[in-house]
């Protein structure tokens, strides 16, 4: 690597060392500053002295070492972990080229390295993170230190249902080296007219479905982008996933089931998912572009490079974009197309209705693989790691420890396995790995990202539960979902506020029975 590059690695290191100690620093400095052990006429030259007479000293930042144990563990792993991780991706990078030129370069050579951004996906596997590649040339390729398996089959079996449905796809190239992967960059295009509109959201319907029938549930607005009149999918780490299968025969219980295993839990749909401020937050990359406030609350450091620096807590505002096609320098808004995402829907399920046999043959070869399976939302380990970065959890690593170990008390894991996934969750979020989860679809276990097994975790293999999937399949269901559909793009964002988390009374004038429920299912 030139010197551009290596500073760029160096920078990105020194960011993770940043968000491990900044909080410790910033409590030491204000300790000092109550002490009077910090001089200077404003802030910021209290704040310059603190950097040139105490961090700038070897036997002060000893001190702070010692002080907080945990923090120099993690510090010892983040380095250690990321000099492991750039070797690997130096070795690839050497190996892979030839593979390289001739899949993604058109058998020339592209040049020199021109830039790396590193952390464009969670740390998994010892601080591993995708990494997007630009080469002098002007060719941008992604390094994703896992299989991409899963991207190909996806998209042999997109490809499959668009041909037979007499739709055109697009595939962007993968290659794929077992246990890291290339593929290419996929830049976000606007649509030239109203046509190509259409056939975006009748070809986002077809892959709906495909999200539907294999159980994926982590199509968001990040994992699908809008290449002109192709929406692509891209992460699918995640397929193909397993349908839920619930056993409870209580009318709430197979309502549950119902909604588990329908197209509004993919992901993709606007879905509302937390309420927050009068507010519903949706995630999915199918809805209006606008911005939402997170009702999660994360650290944020105000008053950089004075001595009254400080971290506090705000929620977080974001924005959905880039996953709908553009029209005019405008984005369209996804309402006015739902006649086309259900006409894709409707074709690819006919399709499948009339060839289940032939969808229970491609399906053992997909679901031969291992996908990743999130237990619970990353977001929730985000915040506990963030939490974890005060001064007084960094002393010592049993402090980290027990402040993870809540987590029991906030997870869905079969009583019998909980110990042993909560045990393994504390170990990955000490060396600030996002806990990582994966199936095979031919077998019953779950199996995290340090080896171990957790037998016969499933009741049933996820190969199975997608042949109760296949068999399922009506022309009720179909017509189920596509209701589903237009509900979840029906709903206004002045709507979803209301629609959510709302605690209400006891009714007193009229208490709903279970045969009321039966009677109104019966005339619907």
């Amino acid at each position: 690597f030139d010197e551009s590059v290596q500073d760029t690695l160096m920078k990105f290191l020194f960011s993770r060392l940043e968000n491990v100690s900044v909080r410790v620093l910033i409590r030491e400095m204000r300790a000092l500053k109550e002490e009077g052990k910090l001089f200077g006429e404003d802030t910021h030259k209290e704040y310059e002295h603190y950097v040139n007479c105490y961090l700038y000293k070897g036997e002060y930042r000893k001190e702070i070492l010692k002080k907080y144990k945990a923090m120099a563990w993690m510090i010892y792993h983040q380095i250690k972990n990321f000099q492991s991780f750039i070797r690997d991706f130096e070795t690839h990078l050497r190996d892979d080229t030839e593979e390289l030129t001739y899949i993604f370069f058109q058998g020339k050579t592209p040049g020199q390295i021109k830039e790396l951004k590193l952390g464009a996906s969670d740390a998994h596997f010892g601080g591993r993170t995708v990494i997007r590649v630009t080469w002098t040339d002007g060719h941008v390729l992604y390094y994703k230190p896992r299989s991409l398996k899963n991207d190909r089959m996806y998209q042999d079996i997109y490809m499959w249902i668009s041909g037979e449905c007499h739709m055109e796809s697009y595939a962007y190239r993968i290659l794929d080296k077992g246990q890291h992967g290339w593929c290419e960059a996929v830049l976000p295009q606007d649509c030239e007219n109203k046509e190509q509109v259409e056939r975006y959201f009748k070809r986002l319907g077809l892959q709906l479905f495909i999200c539907y029938l294999f159980s994926v549930k982590d199509m968001h607005f990040e994992n699908i982008l809008a290449c002109g009149e192709y929406p692509v999918l891209v992460d699918l780490e995640t397929f193909p996933g397993r349908a839920f299968s619930g056993n409870d025969l209580s009318m709430s219980g197979q309502a549950f089931t119902r909604l588990a295993d329908s197209v509004l839990m993919t992901g993709a749909l606007p879905v509302t998912v937390w309420n927050f401020d009068g507010q519903g937050v949706r995630l999915g990359a199918v809805g209006r572009q606008e911005k939402q406030k997170l009702p999660v609350r994360i650290p944020v450091i105000i008053g950089g490079k004075t001595s009254e620096m400080d971290v506090v807590l705000v929620h977080p505002e974001f924005e959905v974009k880039g996953n709908l096609p553009g029209l005019g320098h405008k984005t369209v808004d996804p309402s006015d197309y739902v006649n086309q995402l259900i006409e894709g829907f409707s074709q690819a399920y006919r399709f499948a209705l009339e060839n289940k046999p032939l969808f229970l043959t491609k399906g053992r070869a997909a679901f031969a693989i291992n996908s990743r399976v999130l237990l619970r939302n990353t977001q929730q380990y985000h915040m506990y790691t963030q939490t974890a970065g005060n001064g007084f959890f960094m002393t010592h690593l049993w402090r980290q420890k027990l402040l993870f170990c809540n987590l029991y008390n906030s997870t869905r894991v079969p009583e019998e396995w909980k110990s042993k996934v909560v045990s393994y969750e504390v170990r990955a979020l000490c060396q600030r790995d996002i806990p990582y989860f994966y199936m095979n679809g031919m077998r019953t276990s779950l199996f995290d990202s340090f080896g171990n097994e957790y037998e016969n975790y499933y009741e049933s293999s996820p190969m199975e539960s997608y042949r109760k999937m296949v068999e399922g399949l009506s022309g009720r269901d179909e017509m189920f979902q596509e209701r589903l559909i237009r509900l979840s793009l029906a709903m206004t964002p002045e709507d979803v506020g209301k629609m959510m988390n709302v605690r209400t009374g006891a009714g007193t004038r009229h208490e709903i029975t279970n045969e009321d429920c039966l009677a109104g299912a019966k005339a619907i």
